[in-house]
């Protein structure tokens, strides 16, 4: 297990809705550390954002997350994804080079990222970035510090819960659905995992046009669909504003 490797020695429980076909088979591996939720329950409560009916999507299980926290009596959490390779840190060397390296210290790490969402109220979550962010290296988005997305590898703060929205890009939308709060992606700090839709087995995606298009409808006044050659892309402008007290009325 990737976390076990990681250097990570604190407890694992294992999400598994009721309808999971291969549920008695989780059973026998993980025991009581495989927990089962009804995902008929969540779905009454979760809003998906269409009516195709399909319940293959991790969005039950995110919001799921939440009620399990509270009966662990956990102040802090973290969601991980299943298809997860490694984890890994992200840095700039004494030479000027682009580095990403194994992560063996993870606790230590996971205490860091703890204090930096103690030092905000407002702050609900933050995660590692996806290996996709980091292209242009170190002259890319890294140089940003952080990003107002959170995905694949995310840390929680219990007793502040937030809705994920959408059967589709719900990572990804969580930051619309929950405008109150921050979400923050956290450059220095890497998660590996196999491209998206290359991955057997799991969700299938149709395409990321249609997958961007759940976010187009959570916030159209922000975000805007486009092509470049064969690719269709998503830009959006969901960030916090300061206005300047001369429009105050």
């Amino acid at each position: 297990m990737v976390l076990r490797k990681c250097g990570y020695t604190g407890k694992i429980y294992i999400l598994i809705d009721d309808t999971d076909t291969q549920l008695n088979d989780y059973k026998e591996i993980f025991g009581e550390d495989c927990i089962v939720f009804n995902k008929m329950e969540q779905l009454k409560t979760t809003d998906s954002c269409d009516n195709f009916g399909n319940l293959k999507t991790p969005l039950y299980a995110r919001n799921y997350c939440f009620e399990l926290a509270k009966k662990l009596n956990l102040d802090y959490f973290i969601m991980a994804d299943d298809d997860i390779t490694d984890l890994k840190y992200a840095y700039v060397n004494n030479e000027g080079d682009f580095i990403r390296s194994k992560i063996t210290n993870i606790d230590r790490v996971i205490n860091s990222l703890v204090t930096f969402i103690d030092a905000s109220s407002n702050i609900s979550s933050c995660s590692f970035a996806f290996s996709g962010e980091y292209f242009g290296g170190k002259n890319g988005k890294y140089r940003e510090g952080l990003g107002r997305t959170i995905q694949q590898f995310i840390l929680f703060k219990a007793d502040s819960p937030a809705r994920f929205l959408s059967s589709k890009n719900e990572d990804l939308n969580i930051s619309i659905a929950n405008f109150d709060k921050l979400f923050f992606e956290v450059f220095d700090l890497c998660v590996v995992s196999p491209q998206r839709m290359t991955n057997e087995g799991g969700i299938s995606y149709s395409s990321m046009y249609e997958n961007n298009m759940y976010t187009l409808m959570l916030m159209p006044s922000a975000i805007k669909l486009f092509t470049t050659g064969k690719m269709r892309k998503q830009n959006n402008n969901i960030y916090p504003k300061i206005l300047s007290g001369r429009y105050k009325k």
